[in-house]
């Protein structure tokens, strides 16, 4: 009877110590899922981060050209671009080298107060975007400067 005890206890023991290590590889693999997960998620933002420093910089040159045409190749730079930038296509006989776009910015503010130069465009409903006529040369002068954005300061 002894012996059947002590062979019974061993095998508890090995019973409880098997159910600690399901338990922990179980954790381990948790962990592991999860840090995939946010390496993923982490190239993903470093994506779109590249999306937008591309962005300001072709607004900083006034190359809206470059910047429709990331949108139209890439779902990715329509999606997370601020923006959405459509070539007006009309006869024009001044200026025949700059194109004009509308710029629609994404989602709109509704604090932005529009001045005379920009039309809502449908109607005056603060929750539909709000379009701009602007030729890629326009942004070349209206980019440099410095500024604010939720505390942070940007120089252009």
């Amino acid at each position: 009877m002894e012996n059947i005890t002590k062979e019974a206890y061993s095998e508890a023991l090995k019973d409880t110590e098997q159910e600690k290590k399901e338990k922990i590889k179980e954790i381990i693999k948790r962990t592991l899922e999860k840090k995939t997960n946010l390496e993923t998620e982490v190239r993903q933002f470093q994506k779109e981060i590249k999306i937008l420093n591309r962005d300001i910089e072709d607004f900083k040159k006034g190359r809206l050209d470059l910047i429709e045409e990331r949108q139209n190749v890439d779902e990715l730079a329509k999606k997370t671009s601020v923006v959405e930038i459509i070539r007006i296509i009309e006869k024009r006989c001044e200026k025949p080298w700059y194109e004009q776009y509308k710029v629609i910015p994404c989602p709109p503010c509704p604090s932005y107060n529009p001045g005379p130069w920009l039309t809502w465009k449908d109607g005056f409903d603060c929750t539909t975007d709000l379009s701009m006529k602007f030729t890629g040369s326009d942004f070349y002068k209206i980019t440099a400067g410095t500024y604010n954005v939720n505390g942070a300061i940007f120089n252009l």
